[in-house]
């Protein structure tokens, strides 16, 4: 499964890595990936900046490979857009689930057989209409969402993020007449995540790889990944024998599966150079994966800012007031004229709407001025989805924003939020009672003396005789068996 929190990750668009943290010392010290890594040498020489300490068996000698192959990179982003898309997804099917009859279902307006000629023709992919019944659509329903909390939660992504991508790719092509394009959003950025590691942190694979012994390879104690591997292949299996599945999506879906498969074992059994290069395909997957999502984003941005240029409202400055007086885009007609009322913020919203998705791709080459138009395209979506009641749309376009995060205020959420659980320990553990270091005397039972056999379990206490002592004067007298504090007795207390 996913690597451990053993290397820091550089932000998107230039972030720099993560800095060293001060030990016990006070000194600093160096990353955890400096110190895996360690200086690259040559003949018992420093080897010069750029190339790698991998030998001829690793293929990977330096220059552009060694970095792009040398670690993830930003895996706290990759990971905040996992949390984010799997969230979205969860709401939207939670949000649904009274409708989902109308929408989805066998029932649905949008026939079964038209769904099956429309994915036909587009060659696109969907489940939902492989049974006609109501029992698969309700169990479809079910897995998508667990597949959406599991990915949420980081448990098994190398799985659950292909099962992601398969059930938003299914409920977008059983209907394409409903939702809006968050959903295409949501499916393209479902599969860039299948490339990434965006379990590499904050997820229960991360927790599970810390765990782990230092030093110790995975072998027989992940066989849950193994379950999941073959279960995923019996799937896959029977959907393939049964038809349901046409030869292109079959041996896509087969690659994908025997791949993680064929890596997982080199992984346990290979040499330790192979595992070095099976290490370094992964990251370059995952970078890949990373740049493909950017990409992405900064195509979405600039596209749509080309585009509004050549319109004529644009161009006069009244597009955002056209835009937000369409009628069933209205859920709050008084605030839409408040904020329309005024021809000078309609003119600023409509030329910066323009402005800033124009130059989005082109900010990226300077970090701080990157930040500030992230800021307030987060602030454009905000305002779509409260003015125009697109939420899900602007949570979707927000959830693949956050690529560009920087690490510096990622890793300092990580830190707050650790300090946060850490208080919490301390708190718990100040607020539990002290423990009793008396058991005997609370239990009512004297300790053993010293040479004593003690009692068997479940035998009676015993009570101690009379003792013969002195009496005052000067006779035999017995004196009472001794009795605990507040104890009464017949002559009082």
């Amino acid at each position: 499964m996913s690597r451990g929190e053993g290397t820091s990750s550089p932000g998107a668009a230039g972030d720099p890595e993560e800095p060293p943290r001060p030990s016990s010392s006070g000194t600093a010290t160096p990353s955890a990936a400096a110190t895996v890594a360690g200086p690259a040498t040559v003949a018992g020489r420093a080897a010069p900046a750029g190339t790698s300490a991998v030998g001829p068996e690793g293929g990977f000698r330096g220059g552009w490979t060694d970095r792009a192959t040398r670690r993830p990179y930003a895996t706290r982003q990759a990971a905040v857009v996992r949390i984010a898309v799997g969230l979205i997804w969860l709401a939207i099917l939670v949000r649904e689930w009274p409708n989902r009859h109308g929408i989805w279902g066998p029932d649905a307006p949008w026939t079964q057989d038209a769904a099956r000629r429309t994915v036909a023709d587009t060659g696109g992919f969907t489940a939902l209409t492989w049974v006609d019944g109501s029992w698969w659509f309700e169990l479809c329903y079910l897995v998508a969402v667990a597949v959406a909390g599991c990915v949420v939660l980081g448990w098994r992504t190398r799985a659950t993020t292909v099962l992601l991508a398969l059930s938003v790719m299914s409920f977008q092509h059983r209907n394409d007449f409903v939702l809006n394009a968050g959903e295409n959003i949501l499916r393209i950025a479902a599969v860039y995540l299948v490339l990434t590691r965006c379990a590499h942190v904050w997820s229960v694979d991360a927790g599970r790889t810390r765990r782990r012994r230092p030093g110790r390879r995975p072998t027989t104690e992940d066989r849950g990944a193994a379950a999941v591997w073959l279960g995923c292949g019996a799937l896959l299996t029977a959907a393939a024998l049964t038809g349901h599945l046409t030869p292109a999506w079959t041996v896509l879906l087969a690659g994908v599966w025997a791949v993680h498969g064929v890596a997982a074992r080199l992984r346990l059994a290979a040499s330790p150079a192979t595992r070095d290069t099976v290490e370094r395909l992964g990251n370059l997957l995952h970078n890949s994966g990373v740049l493909l999502l950017m990409a992405q984003v900064c195509l979405v941005y600039a596209a749509a800012g080309w585009y509004k240029i050549q319109g004529t409202a644009w161009q006069d400055g009244t597009a955002v007031y056209w835009s937000m007086h369409i009628g069933f885009l209205q859920p709050w007609p008084a605030l839409t004229d408040l904020v329309t009322a005024n021809s000078g913020i309609v003119l600023l919203l409509t030329y910066l709407t323009v402005a800033v998705q124009v130059a989005f791709p082109f900010c990226l080459l300077n970090r701080r001025v990157k930040n500030v138009l992230l800021c307030v395209i987060v602030a454009e979506h905000l305002g779509i989805a409260v003015l125009m009641g697109l939420p899900f749309f602007s949570l979707a376009m927000i959830a693949v924003d956050l690529i560009f995060l920087p690490t510096v205020w990622l890793l300092r959420v990580e830190r707050l939020a650790q300090d946060g659980s850490e208080r919490w320990r301390r708190s718990a553990r100040r607020r539990r009672p002290p423990p009793d270091t008396r058991p005997a005397e609370r239990s009512g039972d004297r300790p053993a003396a010293a040479g004593s056999t003690p009692a068997p379990r479940g035998a009676a206490p015993v009570v101690p005789a009379a003792t013969v002592v002195p009496a005052p004067d000067g006779g035999a007298g017995t004196a009472p068996a001794p009795r605990r504090a507040g104890e009464r007795t017949d002559a009082g207390p």
